[in-house]
């Protein structure tokens, strides 16, 4: 038998005690570390899930920065990455303009509202294809059915306040345009705005086309054109009063009829022109060879129409060696060259070149002799001003 005393019965109990609270410590420490363990994976989970959405909002960027106006933030703009390649019918919107400093009104589409709607509204100074394709540049559009209703557009303001509609005419061209209405900038500089404005990839227009003329006083522009059409309108008026004149002058008594035939003859340039000399077409000789014989007192274009005119031919290449030719020598080498300047008109040129001569029947000699169409001059043409007695 082992007997126990009351000393080993204490020991005991105080092993279990420390058991227990070994036990207890261990428990608390456990607790501890799973309780850090979740912490730290909640946080690493975050963490993911923060970078995957970066990463999906930049691969929608297409790796592009999204640029906002600050002042326009609900303007809608097409987007496309850097390295597409133009269609054919973006290639007509390429041109050096900067849309970043161009001003622009804010326009909301409207329901059933087409760009052609739109761009007729403010139709007034600029035509509608022109209109039409600045709109889609400006928007970064591709084509007019990326409209639709309630979207917010720009629209170029220059189009809108500081341009005219000018309608091509005969004897035009991109040159004429440019230095007859914004002859203030450099002429250069000025055919390439006309160009860009446009959207024109060559300096070919035709007769009938609309453009855009940008100029800083619309209003002298526009008073210049009408200015104009008077003029060719109180031509017309004359000429018909000249018409009647002569009729009436016709009843009347000899003299004031040898006077009428002399006017009559006048107005056609076979019979004004006097004496004509016979001349033999020579080798290698070409229209614009025998012109040239008058170039100091007729622009050679000018010499060559009337030569062919007076000898019913209709073009240079009628002239062959060995024809025999009428020419007006007296008729262009009498007269002189006026040099067209800025600021002229018709008008003004009939009274100080030609003032001896009725104003109608001057007129009418130098718009025949040098093929003006629609009345219309422009700076830096050469005229041919007949000698007339």
């Amino acid at each position: 038998m082992i007997y126990k005393g009351k000393g080993s019965d204490k020991m005991d109990k105080n092993k279990k005690i420390g058991l227990v609270i070994l036990l207890v410590i261990g428990i608390l420490i456990c607790t501890w570390s799973i309780y850090n363990s979740v912490i730290t994976m909640n946080q690493s989970s975050n963490s993911t899930t923060e970078l995957a959405n970066n990463t999906t909002s930049n691969s929608n960027n297409n790796g592009s920065p999204v640029i906002i106006d600050d002042d326009n933030d609900d303007i809608d703009d097409d987007t496309s990455t850097t390295n597409k390649e133009p269609s054919s019918e973006e290639d007509v919107f390429n041109n050096d303009q900067d849309e970043s400093t161009e001003k622009y009104i804010i326009y909301t589409v409207e329901k059933d509202e087409t760009l052609k709607d739109i761009c007729e509204k403010y139709a007034d100074n600029c035509p509608i294809p022109v209109l039409s394709k600045a709109i889609l540049k400006i928007n970064n559009l591709s084509s007019s059915s990326k409209i639709s209703e309630g979207k917010k557009i720009k629209i170029p303001e220059k189009y809108i306040n500081t341009g005219i509609k000018y309608t091509v005419r005969s004897g035009d061209s991109l040159s004429s345009i440019a230095m007859r209405f914004m002859k203030d900038i450099d002429y250069s500089e000025a055919l390439e705005i006309i160009k860009q404005d446009n959207f024109l990839t060559s300096d070919t227009i035709k007769i009938g086309d609309e453009l855009f003329i940008r100029a800083d006083d619309i209003l002298e522009v526009n008073n210049k054109l009408e200015d104009e059409e008077d003029e060719v309108n109180d031509s017309d008026k004359k000429a018909s009063k000249n018409k009647k004149v002569e009729d009436k002058d016709s009843e009347a008594t000899s003299k004031n009829q040898d006077q009428t035939d002399n006017s009559a003859a006048m107005n056609s340039i076979t019979n004004r022109i006097g004496n004509l000399v016979t001349y033999t077409v020579k080798k290698n000789d070409t229209l614009k060879s025998i012109a040239e014989n008058y170039d100091r007192t007729c622009p050679v274009n000018v010499a060559s129409k009337i030569i062919l005119e007076i000898n019913g031919l209709e073009s240079s290449s009628d002239i062959k060696e060995g024809m025999k030719i009428k020419l007006p020598e007296s008729y262009l080498s009498e007269g002189s060259i006026y040099k067209v300047k800025a600021g002229d008109t018709l008008s003004n040129i009939v009274i100080e070149n030609m003032p001896g001569i009725d104003y109608n029947l001057a007129l009418k000699i130098i718009v025949e002799d040098n093929d003006i169409k629609n009345y219309t001059i422009y700076p830096n043409q050469e005229l041919f001003i007949a000698s007339i007695d």
